[in-house]
């Protein structure tokens, strides 16, 4: 319960009365929360139809066994747990809408990679690559996108916001799953190679609106540091996933924390060097 407290968005909730109808209204009128809402559902459509395909992909287009796909999709879901964390990082410095942009970037990546390798010979190197990937991308997206969620909400109207939120984030989940099933019954690799291609730009769409994002001062972009630029979104964006994929600490580890909790560096001591 400690722990929960913690959690953004989780303050008391006013004593106000909030009628079914006024309350869904005023959360529907809410821009920065329905905007924010409107891209983690876009991107959501994709990361739940790729999940089903790059898992048909290996099935029936490269014929791996259930214990490899097993292993592969593993080794990636162990690689998104440390990875979180330096996703939650960034949130904290430059908001939830960069890191939901980053993996973007990373998911859109994968899935051309999906494509290439849809064409032609697939190393099994690769494979694993991809398979890796996407789930550290994933994990970055719902971290973000539940920390951005949370602080967005108002708490007086929590449990409007919440229906809001789980129902339209799960009709168009749904409606991947079967739009993706329907197209992949082809069976051929053009039907592979033209979905992989088709939800990549469909989440480069995804990426320009959310790069274009406001948000709440608690939620808002403080200004550039090592890993991030926001006057070089693109660029930006490639620092922060080569912070998020490089193994071992770094100096913007150290620099992301300071900044996040409002810390300055210490000056010097008085007393010590020429007055």
């Amino acid at each position: 319960m400690r722990a929960l407290r913690g959690v953004p968005g989780g303050g008391p909730a006013e004593h106000r009365t909030v009628t079914h109808a006024s309350g869904y209204g005023e959360v529907l009128r809410d821009r920065a929360l329905m905007g924010f809402l409107g891209c983690a559902v876009w991107m959501g459509f994709v990361y739940v139809g790729q999940g089903l395909l790059v898992l048909l992909f290996l099935r029936d287009q490269l014929l791996l066994g259930p214990g490899l796909i097993l292993l592969l999709t593993t080794f990636g879901n162990l690689l998104a747990v440390p990875a979180s964390t330096r996703w939650r990082r960034i949130a904290d410095r430059h908001g939830s809408a960069v890191v939901m942009a980053a993996a973007g970037l990373l998911t859109a990546g994968c899935l051309v990679a999906v494509a290439c390798l849809g064409c032609g010979h697939a190393p099994l190197l690769a494979v694993a690559a991809v398979c890796a990937l996407l789930p550290v991308a994933e994990s970055g997206h719902y971290v973000a996108s539940s920390r951005g969620y949370m602080l967005r909400m108002k708490p007086e109207l929590r449990h409007v916001t919440n229906a809001v939120w789980s129902a339209c984030g799960a009709v168009p989940a749904g409606l991947s799953s079967v739009a993706m099933g329907f197209w992949l019954r082809g069976g051929t690799t053009a039907h592979y190679v033209t979905a992989a291609l088709g939800y990549a730009l469909i989440m480069l769409g995804g990426i320009l609106v959310c790069v274009r994002l406001r948000g709440p001062i608690a939620d808002h972009n403080q200004g550039p540091s090592s890993v991030h630029d926001p006057a070089r979104p693109v660029g930006g964006l490639v620092r922060v996933l080569a912070y998020v994929l490089r193994p071992g600490p770094s100096v913007a580890v150290i620099e992301l924390s300071a900044l996040a909790h409002g810390a300055t560096a210490p000056g010097p001591r008085q007393g010590s060097g020429n007055s």
